[in-house]
């Protein structure tokens, strides 16, 4: 019995659950991350200040009855805590955009963006686990898509940003100081150099998000068919490698944004 011809052209499951697959784990850690740092912005923005007293030190009420914290050391740890966990979360942020794109451009190569391409984009929102930022499958709309996703992004970069910045004003005015000038120098250095870094985290998250959010809506969408099409169609029955390969898609995704 003859051996079937063998083609290296990847199958409709194997290569999108693939992309899903890796879209899938940056979503995961995205959302982690997120989650983490809503809940320490909470606990930062929201403690309540209470000046001293004769007989009682000022102290910061946090809530659901928690002991009250010192106001120097936890405007000055909140700080250090939440620049630390921004960074991580625009690493994660950083990573999934790339997933993305990497995804779209990858599913353009092949099938192009005509009824073959828009089919495979589909299997692919099915497949994938969505980010909680993911808005694309409640509009496809060229003008609300980037409006909604816009508005969800002022909410996802906004609230680490005020308590960064509620941490930040806390410490700049708490006045710590340690034994030794040079250690307290060192300490107010460390905590500006991490607000700053974390600042930039931020811009540069917000930033890659918005070139990911209007490039979704570049003509590239309206392209003809990808490479793999035109080679079958032009030659029924002949097999055509993936454009580039893996490499150079990644090589893409990394210098421009993509669409959901």
């Amino acid at each position: 019995m003859a051996d079937e011809p063998q083609t290296n052209e990847p199958t409709i499951p194997s290569i999108v659950s693939d992309l899903a697959g890796g879209m899938s784990t940056a979503s995961e850690t995205q959302n982690a991350y997120w989650l983490a740092l809503a809940l320490l912005s909470f606990f930062v923005i929201i403690p309540t200040y209470h000046a001293a007293v004769p007989g009682t030190p000022a102290y910061y009420e946090l809530p659901f009855s928690l002991p009250g914290l010192d106001p120097k050391w936890f405007s000055c740890v909140s700080l250090l805590v939440l620049s630390g966990l921004i960074v991580a979360f625009a690493a994660a942020e950083a990573n999934l955009v790339k997933s993305q794109v990497l995804a779209r451009r990858t599913i353009h190569d092949i099938w192009g963006w005509g009824d073959d391409g828009k089919r495979q984009m589909a299997y692919l929102d099915e497949l994938r686990k969505p980010s909680l930022t993911h808005v694309s499958s409640m509009t496809r709309n060229i003008v609300l898509y980037p409006f909604i996703k816009t508005m969800v992004l002022a909410v996802w970069i906004g609230l680490p940003g005020a308590a960064l910045w509620f941490a930040a004003s806390r410490f700049f005015g708490s006045r710590l100081t340690l034994h030794g000038v040079f250690w307290t120098r060192l300490m107010w250095l460390v905590c500006a150099a991490a607000m700053v870094a974390a600042f930039l985290a931020l811009f540069y998250a917000a930033l890659h998000e918005l070139r990911y959010v209007f490039g979704a809506q570049s003509p590239l969408r309206h392209a003809p068919r990808g490479p793999i099409a035109q080679t079958q169609a032009a030659e029924p029955g002949a097999a055509a490698p993936v454009p580039g390969g893996a490499d150079a898609s990644v090589a893409e995704a990394g210098g421009g944004a993509g669409g959901e």
